[in-house]
């Protein structure tokens, strides 16, 4: 990972050319995760450099991506991001986010993207024997924990997933999620849970 200026300006080019796009809605930094901050966000850095490109009109807003929370929180913190993607912080098993996260998205308006919403599928489909979850390991008070969350989307008649990602975006701050897809009825079934009516009183 490089994250000087001449090596994001040069990696946004060859994002250009192999998109045949000018111009980007959203860049991130990705995964600066132990990396010292000035190393990233100096103005002779990656912040610099995107911050350039948004001058230009190249990119419209700049963002923070990283697979640590707490980087994640650091980042926010500084208030120098337009967005940032957040996983493994914000679920309905997963509140980490409320603790710093959140109070700095909502202070310095960033809007977020919550990845793992559906914890590794585990979401999706309820506790299943023999099912590895992508390098996490829950415990079995999780397990049961989940079990009822299922029970009462089927006492409602609502998918678990749509609860579990209708939920994530409640917040303000959150504009999307990533779910994940290995499969296109995966893919079809998270953009189908979007679209569910779920009441109030759920």
């Amino acid at each position: 990972r490089d994250y000087s200026y001449n090596a994001i300006m040069s990696d946004v080019e060859a994002s250009q050319k192999r998109l045949g796009i000018d111009t980007f809605e959203v860049l991130y930094i990705h995964d600066p995760t132990d990396f010292p901050m000035a190393d990233v966000l100096g103005p002779n850095r990656a912040l610099g450099a995107l911050r350039k490109l948004q001058n230009q009109g190249i990119v419209r807003y700049v963002g923070a991506a990283a697979n640590d929370p707490e980087t994640n929180a650091d980042y926010i913190e500084t208030g120098e991001f337009d967005a940032a993607i957040v996983p493994e912080a914000w679920s309905l098993l997963n509140q980490l986010a409320a603790e710093r996260i959140l109070p700095a998205a909502e202070k310095h308006n960033v809007g977020l993207v919550i990845a793992t919403p559906v914890e590794r599928g585990l979401l999706a489909t309820g506790p299943s024997t023999g099912t590895h979850y992508l390098a996490r390991t829950f415990s079995q008070t999780c397990l049961d924990h989940v079990s009822r969350i299922q029970d009462l989307c089927s006492s409602y008649k609502i998918p678990m997933i749509a609860a579990a990602l209708q939920w994530c975006t409640q917040h303000p701050q959150i504009a999307a999620t990533i779910p994940g897809a290995r499969t296109p009825d995966e893919a079809l079934a998270n953009a189908q849970a979007g679209e569910v009516d779920i009441p109030d009183d759920f």
